[in-house]
């Protein structure tokens, strides 16, 4: 355009004589519409970014939920037969309804190798140990608490454990994957629309290169940060709260007025509290019966 600004100048009738002032004008229309191909090919790979960014966001969520919910159904079906307590069972019943659940649809995410080798280990290790969580649970409920914990703390429960907690590590690695195949991707085509633009429009290459560069660091920092704030949440509060906070800090079309207005809901006021100072019976048996890690997660379950 600033050649055919020239064009006004006193060489106007050299242009127009040797018909060079055509091939700049098709030059500079073919620029255009270089230009106007390229923005569109840009928004849609920045929809096609965004989509597996919310897939791989799901997927990381849902990892978190699995991990959280196996604790909480352990630790209910242990307490339970440690106490005798049948108000476990319930709440131990209802969290397995949600884990359940939850994997339903992250089979449903994975491809046939990953979804067969999540099947043969963890969730066939999770059936085992709802078997003996189960067993344990009925000799709850039957008066004969002593019994399930033959099931809980076996060593067939243990390797079991262990199995299902070393299966999770499929879903980790496939959310990698995914991050790194939709990164692979997108990269491969802005290449491709760069490579074809760059001979109309360097600047424009340039410019979107940097552009895009930027974007690509922004949410893997978003997805680092994300990992590590939800570490830190689920390590630093009860995994209750932690999930209140999650949900409420992810509503959709919530103002932050709003959030804020629902975190402060979660506070709770106590008008008079008391200190009781009380002696476990039977306590020092239990204890050398346990290991040093169970004896720190029954107190915590019991006194937090």
């Amino acid at each position: 355009f600033f050649a055919l600004s020239m064009a006004s100048s006193e060489t106007e009738h050299n242009f127009y004589k040797t018909g060079n002032i055509g091939l700049l004008v098709g030059a500079s229309v073919l620029q255009l519409i270089g230009f106007i191909v390229l923005l569109i090919l840009l928004i849609v790979t920045t929809r096609t970014f965004d989509a597996g960014v919310a897939e791989v966001t799901q997927a990381q969520d849902w990892s978190c939920d699995i991990k959280w919910l196996d604790e909480v159904l352990t630790m209910s079906a242990r307490v339970a037969t440690l106490t005798g307590n049948v108000s476990w069972v319930a709440r131990y019943n209802a969290h397995l309804v949600q884990l359940e659940a939850i994997f339903g649809a992250t089979l449903d995410t994975l491809d046939a190798a990953d979804r067969k080798a999540f099947e043969d280990r963890t969730f066939s290790a999770h059936k085992k140990l709802v078997e003996l969580e189960t067993l344990a649970l009925g000799a709850v409920v039957a008066g004969r608490p002593q019994d399930g914990v033959g099931h809980m703390f076996s060593a067939q429960y243990d390797a079991q454990k262990r199995v299902y907690t070393d299966g999770l590590g499929i879903v980790d690695a496939a959310i990698d994957r995914t991050l790194a195949e939709t990164f692979a991707f997108l990269t491969q085509l802005t290449v491709a629309i760069f490579a074809a633009m760059g001979v109309i429009s360097p600047l424009v290459v340039l410019i979107s290169v940097l552009a895009y560069r930027q974007q690509v660091l922004q949410a893997r920092a978003i997805l680092r940060e994300k990992r590590l704030s939800e570490e830190v949440l689920f390590n630093t509060l009860p995994p209750h709260i932690s999930m209140q906070l999650r949900e409420a800090s992810q509503a959709k079309g919530a103002s932050p007025l709003e959030v804020t207005a629902r975190v402060m809901k979660m506070c709770q006021e106590h008008a008079a509290a008391t200190v009781c100072f009380m002696d476990m019976v039977g306590f020092t048996a239990l204890a050398a019966a346990l290991a040093p890690l169970q004896v720190v997660e029954l107190l915590n379950l019991l006194f937090s």
